[in-house]
């Protein structure tokens, strides 16, 4: 079961949620600017992704995956702090 649902995120989000849990509590950005500031910078690296003249099918996938995370940790933490 756990090794299921860790497949599931990886397919999703390119890892783990706990990873990813992880990655965004221990970073400066999180802890100075809080996680709107987390939110806006998996946006624009996702904008600038864009910008690649004929992205390839990982870059597609990494795309999908950027935007994945950024909408988790919306939920994650955005909604937490307006409840």
């Amino acid at each position: 079961m756990v090794k299921e649902q860790n497949t599931r995120e990886i397919a999703m989000y390119g890892m783990t949620e706990a990873r990813m849990r992880d990655n965004i509590e221990r970073s400066t950005t999180f802890k100075f600017s809080g996680p709107g500031m987390i939110v806006a910078g998996m946006l624009s690296d996702a904008q600038e992704m864009f910008a690649y003249n004929r992205p390839g099918a990982s870059t597609i996938e990494e795309h999908r995956q950027l935007m994945n995370r950024a909408k988790w940790a919306l939920f994650e933490y955005m909604s937490k702090e307006t409840a």
